[in-house]
């Protein structure tokens, strides 16, 4: 592995690579967490330019945000026009109450104003408002959020709500928002993930050990490539960033419901079965709680049906998965060719059962006729996927 230099980044994805990006910095102690925002900005490809207001200058130096951009800091004018933006999008973080009246109300009297003002309407903007909670009443910010409200591409990013104060959100939040809003797409994707569980009575319950982390890591992708993604997920405590559009169900016949009612909104362009949904649940369900004093409880089992069989579409780009415990290589290739044929399905990601752990995840994508491709990681996984889905719908 190359080493970086105090300054470079992992890249963690394409979707800004080649972008440019204008960062806005105003006055509020929210700017503290903004050399955090650049960074990642960064890890997907950005080349990020960062613009100082006059009271930026009053909280943090501008020092720290050319180590962090790899860029010197607009902070006056020169004689290279720096208040015209030729960036792809602007990103405003923090940005004060003062700021947003600028915006508003169309003033234009530094470089980082202007440069906003210079394409507001016809490139995304995003702002992140950070100030006390008691400002966030205040009939000017009200005044100013209705009127930003009117412009084009422009996206408020809600801020974190704490200790009475309006805080900027978590950086992989504020760059996730931004990747999906300069990538956005009109093609929405279903992604099941998770277990399910079947109810013995109120108490007990027949479960598996999915924890849902794949499912979750492939939605996070494709919402940065700016697809509309919709999250069905089951019974995890795996925590969900916010950006997210989740429905969180318990039982495979939630799971069944929710996936209707969702799609009598719109069709999906891809549908992601990575759910662990149950093979077998019980055929009778008690109510109350069974006695701990009974001797032996016998209960029945039936064959559940498979969710991909209820609810694969043909016009859909339709992602099958199977995991298997005890087989070979081989034996697990041959039970994914057979999902394929079987219900139709465009490709297949395969699992053995001892290749999953907490922190990694070996996987193998079937395609076609093609020859499983080997995927190391969850990230891999996902960022591989991502790129066969645009392929597939042209973009």
């Amino acid at each position: 592995m190359t080493k970086l230099s105090d300054r470079q980044v992992n890249i963690l994805g394409d979707q800004l690579k080649g972008r440019r990006v204008d960062f806005v910095v105003s006055g509020g102690i929210a700017a503290i967490e903004s050399p955090k925002i650049i960074r990642e900005l960064r890890r997907y490809g950005a080349e990020v330019r960062v613009l100082f207001t006059q009271n930026a200058a009053s909280f943090v130096q501008p020092l720290v945000f050319e180590w962090a951009s790899e860029r010197a800091v607009v902070t006056q004018l020169s004689g290279q026009a720096e208040h015209i933006s030729g960036a792809d999008a602007v990103v405003v973080s923090p940005a004060s109450l003062n700021f947003l009246g600028k915006l508003a109300l169309g003033l234009a009297d530094c470089p980082a104003s202007t440069a906003v003002q210079s394409v507001l309407g016809r490139k995304p903007v995003f702002v992140q408002p950070t100030m006390h909670e008691s400002l966030l009443e205040s009939p000017a910010y009200r005044s100013h959020r209705e009127a930003l409200g009117k412009i084009a591409q422009l996206e408020i990013l809600e801020p974190k709500r704490e200790e009475s104060k309006a805080k900027s959100s978590e950086p992989e939040e504020i760059v996730a928002r931004v990747c999906h809003g300069m990538n956005r797409r009109d093609r929405s994707v279903l992604v099941f993930a998770g277990p399910t569980r079947s109810y013995l009575d109120d108490i007990r319950f027949l479960s598996n050990r999915s924890s849902g982390r794949l499912g979750v890591e492939i939605s996070k992708d494709l919402y940065r490539w700016g697809f509309e993604l919709n999250l069905i997920l089951g019974p995890t405590e795996l925590p969900v960033p916010p950006y997210l559009a989740v429905t969180r169900v318990e039982t495979r016949q939630e799971m069944l419901e929710r996936a209707k009612d969702l799609k009598k909104l719109e069709p999906f362009a891809v549908q992601i079965f990575a759910a662990a949904v149950l093979d077998f649940e019980f055929g009778h369900r008690e109510r109350g709680k069974r006695s701990s004093q009974d001797k032996i409880w016998s209960v029945d089992l039936e064959a559940s049906p498979k969710m991909i069989d209820e609810f694969i579409d043909p016009r859909s780009i339709n992602v099958g998965f199977k995991l298997e415990s005890t087989l070979s290589l081989e034996q697990l290739f041959q039970q994914m060719r057979d999902l394929q044929n079987r219900v139709g399905c465009q490709w297949v990601i395969g699992n053995l059962l001892d290749e999953i752990k907490a922190e990694t995840h070996r996987a193998y994508f079937m395609g076609g006729e093609e020859e499983p491709v080997p995927l190391e990681g969850r990230e891999k996984i996902a960022s591989f996927l991502s790129q066969r889905i645009l392929e597939a719908t042209n973009f």
